[in-house]
């Protein structure tokens, strides 16, 4: 697409990364970094692939291994000058031999409500510095639980379009494909749920045979 082309301006920042930017829509838009460092201390050229909004960083992609990594572009100042980094999804971590969740991490406790299984969730994932894919879709899910405190008769379907442009799954299903990307982190022989004896309680066991 023309808007994520990266050719129309390119400069070099003082940490060697070639910056590609489109002239779309009144203004340069970052769309490459050449060079952004990633988790595993590698530099890649990362693409913008859709755009950001107020709660999360650029999404884009890496290549690695001739597959493409999804996740997001962060930068912070060393030395006075910008630092690309790169964010992978947690499905799609480098390093898919370690897990990025231990036994007995919990998320929520006594709540099957949708707001509180989701901040479980994006709090668990802030401890262990786990990116969803999805992150963006259960913040939205804690937003819509502000609203209804302020208009009872507001409707998920209305709002998410709203706020997203386009429409997106109930809570429950943003919440189950969570336990999906949670579940492809854990360590071999445990899961991501609701614990066997107590259904209100979410974390990771371990697989009873």
């Amino acid at each position: 697409m023309a808007k994520f082309r990266y050719t129309d301006k390119q400069e070099t920042n003082a940490h060697s990364q070639t910056l590609g930017y489109a002239l779309w829509m009144g203004g340069p838009d970052l769309t490459y970094v050449g060079g952004i460092v990633c988790s595993d201390g590698k530099r890649r050229n990362w693409f913008k692939s859709s755009e950001a909004d107020s709660y999360f960083s650029v999404p884009g992609y890496v290549h690695c291994k001739s597959k493409k990594v999804r996740g997001y572009l962060t930068s912070e100042e060393v030395n006075g000058s910008c630092l690309y980094q790169f964010r992978e999804c947690a499905v799609d971590n480098f390093n898919r031999s370690i897990p990025l969740l231990q036994p007995g991490d919990e998320s929520s406790h006594a709540s099957m409500l949708d707001y509180d299984i989701a901040k479980g969730i994006l709090d668990l994932c802030q401890r262990r510095q786990i990116l969803l894919s999805i992150e963006a879709e259960l913040k939205l899910i804690l937003s819509y639980h502000n609203v209804l405190e302020v208009r009872p008769e507001a409707k998920w379907e209305d709002l998410s379009k709203r706020w997203t442009g386009q429409p997106i799954g109930e809570p429950i299903d943003i919440i189950t494909e969570a336990f999906d990307e949670l579940n492809a982190v854990c360590p071999v022989g445990y899961y991501f749920g609701s614990h066997l004896g107590d259904g209100a309680l979410f974390g990771v066991w371990e697989v009873e045979e």
